[in-house]
């Protein structure tokens, strides 16, 4: 199942129109840029897909159910480093396998030596049978510097593997080299992504972009990169 948007007015809760007309599809394996200044309505857009905004009447918006949101500041969970890959359910011993193999794409295998070197361990976990390092807890917003938290966000996809993935500037705090493996990882790992951007960002792993806040009656504009993965 791709996405489908046709006829989507985007607008603020206050009404302002963001965008008129809104069409546009993304097939699997096509990944689309979505470009825009603050305010252009990226964000309102995303909550659309989401389905946390109500799309409106007359609109035809097809989504499917496998889709997930990297935001920016990623939200990092109490409990052990198992939760924070696997969220936002439970660590549990079949999951150590898959949350390995995610760690290690995003180049975080080390904090899995926190807990091997007895740290903080998770006192009295029901978690038995897995390696110490899964069950290490600590206070992940201050132990954690603002790439690796990203980085950690980017983790719970390649874990899940949605079907497309919401890509919300959520490798800003990473180096640039980095932040293009990190693309490559989750197209590599057959994850769409919709990418969040206020500029052109890595055209080469994109097949279009959609330009919000254009100067035009619609306020979006639609246009194919010659470099994506079409």
């Amino acid at each position: 199942m791709d996405i489908a948007v046709e006829n989507l007015t985007l607008s603020t809760p206050e009404r302002t129109v963001l965008a008129e007309g809104l069409t546009f599809e993304v097939k699997r394996s096509e990944a689309i840029l979505i470009t825009g200044p603050n305010g252009a309505g990226k964000t309102a857009l995303a909550r659309v897909l989401l389905g946390l905004w109500p799309a409106g009447n007359g609109v035809k918006l097809s989504v499917p159910p496998s889709f997930s949101i990297v935001p920016q500041r990623p939200y990092l969970a109490p409990g052990c480093l198992g939760d924070q890959v696997t969220y936002p359910k439970r660590f549990g011993k079949d999951d150590e396998v898959n949350a390995w193999k995610a760690l290690e794409k995003v180049g975080l295998l080390y904090l899995l030596q926190r807990g091997d070197r007895g740290v903080k361990g998770a006192e009295g976990s029901e978690v038995a049978g897995v390696a110490e390092g899964w069950l290490f807890q600590c206070d992940w917003e201050d132990q954690l510097s603002g790439g690796e938290q990203q980085r950690l966000a980017l983790s719970r996809v390649l874990f899940h593997r949605p079907c497309f993935a919401v890509l919300d500037e959520c490798t800003s705090m990473v180096a640039a080299d980095v932040e293009e493996r990190l693309y490559q990882t989750v197209v590599c790992s057959e994850i769409t992504p919709v990418t969040m951007s206020q500029r052109l960002f890595l055209p080469q792993l994109h097949s279009q972009e959609l330009r919000l806040g254009v100067d035009s009656p619609s306020k979006w504009s639609l246009a194919q990169l010659r470099n994506g993965n079409s």
